[in-house]
């Protein structure tokens, strides 16, 4: 993968608010900045001009597990069913 991020993957940027790291959810800023850090050295996030974008193998990730929790869902006939 060469890091680029595929337009027809999903795209859970464009469904959340864009976030600065100065108070978002009381995380202190310089925590923000280290994990964002973290993140670009472990290969999750690119860093780009216009901020960080997820890399190639995260979104890959993001999709397998997205996957794995898809059920298929058809009408209900009124009957349940009982997991066990």
């Amino acid at each position: 993968m060469d890091g680029t991020t595929d337009s027809s993957a999903l795209d859970l940027e464009a469904h959340l608010p864009r976030l600065t790291a100065r108070g978002a959810f009381g995380i202190k800023e310089s925590a923000a900045r280290a994990a964002l850090s973290r993140m670009v050295t472990g290969g999750d996030l690119i860093r780009t001009v216009d901020g960080f974008h997820r890399s190639s193998p995260l979104l890959e990730r993001c999709q397998r597990a997205l996957h794995e929790v898809r059920q298929p869902t058809g009408p209900w006939g009124g009957e349940w069913e009982i997991v066990g």
